[in-house]
Formats: C-alpha cells, structure tokens, sequence
C-alpha cells in the first residue's frame, strides 16, 4: 500500500514536471564567439536592429511543436520562452526576430457530451507557431 501512494505521487509529479517544462523546442546555430549563458528572463525581444553597438552570437529558432497549450497565445508564449533559453545558453542579451509564422498543419473536429446531457463541439488544429532571429549582445 506504501509502495502504491508513493509510486502515485511520482508519477503525478513526473506528469506536472512535464505538463509545466519543455512546451515547445528551441535551438541556436552558433556563427560567432559563444560567451557564459545568461538568464531566459533577461533576454531582450526586438523587432529591428537595436541602436546601441552589438554583436551577432547566432541564429536562434523554437517552435510549439511540442506545446501542450491549447490557446495560440499561449502556444507562442511558450514558443517565446524557449526561443530566450536558446539565446541565454550562447550567452545572448537579446534577440532580434527575423522570421514570426505560422504554419498550418492537419485539423479536425471534435465533440463531447457533457453532464446532464449538455453536447460541447470545437474545432483543433495542429499548426506550429515558429519564430527565428538573430542572437546578439550588447558590447
């Protein structure tokens, strides 16, 4: 009986852990000098070049391949932050986006019967949301 409450709580925290880590996939192809990682939450998200002096680490790119959002804001928020992790692990201060799509996969419809009969139907899609950009930090 011990063994069972135990083996339970491991494995609804394993199910947490990765409901709640590792949402999308992210990745840096490095063409410059690396330098020491710097924190996901300090990177910077730019649309243009950046007026101070920098220079550029690499080629950064996540998408929400692997997201377990069910909103498409919540599908790029996590897509943003493993594009920051990616960045921050070849030493980034910020990165400018370069490319921001998304690309349609296959759809389809679901439906559901609720409680006291209520019928509940939706539409998903299984589009991928990818971002790329340019690493850089600030000199």
């Amino acid at each position: 009986m011990k063994f069972q409450k135990t083996f339970l709580k491991v494995l609804v925290a394993l199910i947490i852990a990765t409901f709640f880590n590792g949402c999308a996939t992210g990745s840096a192809l490095v063409t410059g000098k690396t330098y020491p990682p710097t924190k996901p939450e300090n990177i910077e998200i730019i649309r243009k070049e950046p007026s101070k002096p920098y220079v550029e680490i690499g080629i950064v790119s996540a998408d929400s391949s692997e997201s377990w959002s069910w909103s498409g804001q919540g599908r790029v928020n996590d897509t943003l932050q493993d594009l920051k992790v990616a960045a921050s692990k070849v030493g980034a201060n910020a990165v400018i986006i370069t490319t921001a799509n998304r690309q349609a996969g296959n759809s389809g419809g679901f439906f559901s019967a609720g409680a006291a009969g209520n019928n509940y139907g939706g539409f998903a899609t299984d589009s991928t949301d990818v971002l790329q950009g340019i690493a850089i930090r600030y000199k």
